[in-house]
């Protein structure tokens, strides 16, 4: 063997070590990304525990309700900053990122801004209305908690985008330990509320954000008309993922508002209830799509989308084989779980848990396609497929809903869900051709 194998050799070994370490630090990433989703959600989920046990029914549809809202407004947020900071953050180093980093921090104090204006806008009619009273004081709540609430999501997708996951987790970790801690003192001294409870994870929220402004400040630099230009580049890519997410969030958010309409919030709070259990699902399905989706807009920028299909492909196996898993096991002992963590008044809840654990599994298998096609700038394709989820929904929903309640809303999102999935599916298999042909073409 000459002295030439011989550094082949070597080059090669080292070559394989290499791979080796990288798939190691990439699995651990994964794993940590999984770990902060579940504090995450064991961080919603325990304090809907203390909501429904320490208060009535009707407050726990309540604090849904309110929840759902900040859940629209969060994809608002991510749709217009988070998603396209995830794509083009990643191909930018130095003082460009900096920039970046400035514009996307001021566009979402920008929208912070303005989305607590609509919700004092939405508090001042239900105030002179006198419509669903309880709701005032839930938007009114919001209007002073919700910026802090969204500004702690955009820390976790800068985290995420450069995937600094360990960050992620240290600073939802500590969120964590002290909203508990305040939510828990609350319900000890008989004071929890569905709006002393919003107070309690605004304060949080918003000292969290102070000491992240604080460290990171000269990681954060704005510049001129820098966010103006950024804005209108990033409007490019987040036009279609906004349209997709304002029509999925209603899709998502339809079937509790409509039990409150038609049959009042205590029939929500028992919606919510199996809501709030079926989410348990979340931290794994969400870490997954955390750390899938910076990873898959890396993936393209490097290999385009033949790098990323056979990464969805796997992705979606991982999912689907896991919720499969999670909805046969709902099926069986659903009802039980509920009424365990959430007290006898929420018995009989079974169906309803599983229909919402069905609709999670057909959600989730889909997800990674979903992220893909955002990643390769297709989220129109998103935005008809959740189209034709909402108008599914809305054609059955006020049948489904007025004539059996819960089930009639698990059924409604069910097929909102159902809908979305075959259209994004069909979509998606579009795009691959397309791609494939010019492919060939080229």
């Amino acid at each position: 063997m000459t002295q030439l194998d011989f550094r082949q050799n070597d080059m090669g070994g080292f070559t394989q070590g290499l791979k080796r370490i990288v798939a190691g630090v990439l699995l651990h990433r994964g794993i940590l990304s999984l770990m902060d989703q579940a504090v995450v959600s064991a961080t919603s989920f325990l304090t809907g525990i203390f909501v429904a046990r320490s208060c009535s029914k009707e407050e726990m549809g309540l604090y849904w309700l309110a929840f759902g809202l900040v859940t629209v407004l969060t994809n608002v947020q991510i749709a217009l900053i988070s998603s396209p900071y995830t794509v083009y953050s990643p191909r930018l180093t130095g003082d460009a990122h900096r920039r970046y980093l400035g514009s996307a921090t001021l566009h979402q104090a920008a929208l912070s801004i303005l989305l607590m204006a609509g919700l004092a806008a939405s508090a001042l009619v239900s105030s002179l209305t006198g419509k669903q009273s309880g709701l005032g004081p839930v938007f009114w709540v919001l209007v002073t908690t919700a910026g802090f609430l969204l500004f702690r999501e955009h820390v976790r997708r800068v985290y995420f985008a450069s995937l600094r996951v360990w960050a992620a987790l240290i600073f939802d970790l500590g969120i964590s330990i002290v909203q508990l801690s305040a939510v828990g003192i609350l319900a000890y001294f008989h004071l929890l509320s569905t709006v002393t409870a919003y107070v309690a994870m605004g304060a949080v929220c918003g000292a969290a954000a102070v000491v992240w402004l604080w460290i990171n400040r000269s990681e954060i630099a704005i510049r001129g008309s820098q966010p103006l230009a950024d804005f209108w580049h990033n409007w490019s890519q987040g036009k279609w993922i906004l349209a997709s997410n304002i029509v999925f969030s209603l899709t998502t958010q339809l079937p509790p508002w409509f039990l409150a309409w038609l049959h009042g919030t205590a029939e929500t709070g028992t919606f919510a209830a199996a809501m709030a259990f079926v989410c348990l699902s979340n931290p794994f399905v969400m870490g997954v799509g955390n750390y899938l989706s910076p990873k898959t807009s890396r993936a393209f920028a490097i290999g385009g989308t033949r790098q990323v299909a056979p990464m969805m492909a796997k992705a979606t196996a991982l999912i689907g084989g896991v919720m499969l898993l999670f909805f046969l096991v709902t099926l069986s002992f659903g009802d039980q779980f509920v009424v365990l963590m959430y007290g006898a008044k929420y018995a009989g809840n079974g169906t309803t848990v599983s229909v919402l654990a069905l609709a999670f599994l057909v959600w989730a298998s889909v997800l990674p396609v979903g992220l893909a096609l955002t990643t390769w700038e297709r989220s129109d394709v998103n935005f008809v497929a959740n189209l034709v989820g909402l108008g599914l929904a809305l054609v059955s929903g006020f049948w489904l809903v007025g004539a059996f309640g819960p089930v009639g809303g698990a059924w409604m999102y069910l097929l909102g869900h159902l809908g979305a999935s075959v259209a994004r599916s069909i979509g998606f298999g579009k795009v691959m051709r397309s791609a494939s042909e010019l492919a060939v073409s080229t």
